[in-house]
């Protein structure tokens, strides 16, 4: 796939996310709809795997850290700092149970970012760092 594709994808992606939460809050859909949280926060791992994976095939990182890793370590960070800000903005307004919400948001983003781990070496990228003669 050709980075300029792949970045579009990525982009379009990461500003349906943002429409889907704009209209979320402002019709009751995270209320309203049960699943609505989870396939956000799976679609939100998704998204931050991909950015991963393609940073991390664009910056010759590949014998350093694996890939696996990686994609699992970023998620899970940018997971906490989401949590963090939703309970600062008191996101979970309606519901008591903020350790259950918070580890269910957080196991759900990890395993869309695991699909794309797995799903990693069939994701084409083209990388800039080529070597010579390939």
């Amino acid at each position: 796939m050709k980075n300029k594709l792949f970045l579009l994808i990525l982009f379009l992606l990461a500003l349906s996310l943002a429409f889907l939460n704009f209209y979320a809050g402002l019709y009751f859909w995270y209320w309203r709809f049960w699943w609505f949280d989870l396939f956000m926060h799976f679609t939100g791992g998704v998204s931050v795997a991909l950015l991963v994976l393609y940073l991390y095939k664009n910056f010759g990182l590949k014998e350093k850290i694996s890939i696996a890793s990686t994609i699992l370590f970023v998620t899970i960070t940018i997971s906490i700092l989401w949590e963090i800000m939703e309970f600062l903005i008191d996101a979970n307004l309606f519901g008591g149970n903020y350790f259950i919400d918070t580890l269910t948001d957080i196991l759900i983003a990890l395993a869309g970012a695991f699909l794309i781990s797995l799903l990693s070496n069939k994701i084409k990228i083209e990388t800039n760092n080529k070597e010579p003669g390939v």
